[in-house]
């Protein structure tokens, strides 16, 4: 996982200091934190962050989606939700990450947003499916040693009882990232790239104002495919990378094309595929690929500032006094 260190921190300091010191806690007389809520705009890596956070902690991870949990008849809903915890307390220390969790916690009384169906039907089983949850959360069935971590893109779906404190204590922002964070993030994703020497990823970060994670993620990969577009086109870039700097086999460049010694259709012959591994993505590669990810998955300035207002509006309120 890359950038985000304040925030993934924090989350280890709620899911693996009450699993690594009980004690610490019951000297002083607390609880510990039962609960916390990742939101933010989609394409943040706001469940991935809770997966990394786990595995970080050794703690044991249950997942599930909040849609998934919904089943066909009368209970089955509820009894999926209590079958969840019931895994997560015979396994504890664990740590429940439910993602879409507003799906689960719909607000009562007006537009949920989130719940199952419509009608008077679906807003009973959303109402059961809350109190379901929230019974889970007031420990009503023992939860010790399970810290539940929900995901959500819409916060303001969320029922009021849900994120009092003692349920979800913590709301954490999983906001776009910052220049330093996109530089982490393009690092993370061009690992596996061979990047030639005029590829400067600290340029890339300040020019991707705006980017998601996921548009990062996709702005690499369409980088990748413009390398091979050109690479096969026969205008294979070999220039100095910045890793694994070398000469290629100079026999079957510029050949491929008119051999076919395999005989065989479907993937690349060894000659090509020795080829492959040798293209480097350049600059140019990623100034296609800018073209493609900003008209395709960047937002305007205007529409990125009302996401951003959406969210801290969200969190001054909860957080008034």
């Amino acid at each position: 996982v890359g950038g985000y260190s304040a925030l993934r921190e924090r989350l280890h300091r709620l899911i693996t200091w009450p699993a690594e010191r009980p004690d610490a806690y019951a000297r002083l007389g607390i609880a510990p934190p039962g609960g916390a809520l990742l939101l933010g705009p989609p394409g943040n890596g706001k469940t991935l962050l809770a997966h990394a956070a786990a595995t970080a902690s050794g703690c044991t991870v249950l997942s599930a989606k909040g849609p998934a949990l919904f089943g066909e008849y009368v209970g089955d809903t509820e009894a999926a939700i209590r079958e969840l915890f019931r895994q997560a307390r015979e396994c504890a220390p664990s740590l429940v990450v439910i993602d879409e969790i507003d799906t689960l916690g719909a607000r009562r009384g007006g537009d949920a947003g989130g719940g199952e169906g419509e009608g008077e039907g679906g807003t009973a089983v959303a109402r059961r499916a809350l109190s379901a949850l929230l019974n889970e959360l007031d420990g009503l069935s023992g939860r010790a040693g399970v810290f539940l971590l929900g995901c959500t893109s819409q916060p303001e779906a969320l029922d009021a009882a849900l994120l009092r404190p003692g349920r979800l204590d913590e709301l954490l922002l999983v906001g776009h990232p910052d220049e330093a964070d996109r530089r982490a993030i393009l690092a993370v994703h061009c690992a596996r790239l061979r990047l030639d020497a005029d590829v400067d990823l600290a340029a890339l970060a300040r020019r991707t104002c705006r980017f998601s994670c996921a548009a990062l993620s996709a702005l690499c990969r369409e980088a990748a495919v413009a390398m091979l577009g050109r690479g096969f086109g026969g205008t294979t870039h070999r220039a100095a990378c910045v890793e694994g700097e070398g000469e290629g086999e100079g026999e079957g460049e510029g050949e491929g094309e008119g051999e076919d010694e395999s005989g065989e259709g479907g993937g690349l012959d060894d000659a090509m595929a020795a080829e492959v591994g040798e293209f480097c993505v350049a600059a140019a590669d990623f100034e296609s690929a800018l073209e493609v990810i900003c008209a395709a998955q960047v937002l305007p300035a205007g529409a990125h500032e009302e996401l951003t207002k959406r969210y801290d509006v969200f969190l001054q309120e909860r957080r008034r006094p």
